[in-house]
């Protein structure tokens, strides 16, 4: 008889919350234009832009906001990224693990 295998339960690093060694998540990434900074004549990089992203259980909802994320009057630069990301360990030890990215991000446009 097989021993069945038991799901390990970790601390993720930096957002301090628990999750199961293995999970999968989808993750989107996009920048946007300040809500303060819309309608501004030129748009500097450093100050009127900021990073939003999104966490998906499901790579098939992922992308399904990514669609709308597009449609966003204040998205600056017309792409959004995707990426799978997997729990994986950080400290072994300690029994800490942090989310990784698996494989090339997508990025995706209109």
């Amino acid at each position: 008889m097989k021993a069945q295998a038991t799901a390990v339960r970790v601390l993720l690093y930096p957002e301090k919350t628990y999750a199961h060694l293995g999970d999968v998540r989808y993750l989107l990434s996009t920048e946007v234009v300040r809500p303060e900074s819309m309608g501004k004549d030129e748009i500097d990089i450093d100050s009127d832009i900021i990073t939003k992203w999104w966490a998906f259980t499901t790579e098939a909802k992922a992308r399904e906001y990514a669609a709308a994320v597009l449609e966003r009057e204040d998205l600056a630069f017309g792409a959004v990224t995707l990426q799978m990301q997997i729990v994986d360990w950080f400290v072994r030890e300690d029994n800490v693990a942090e989310w990784s990215d698996v494989g090339e991000s997508e990025e995706i446009t209109k």
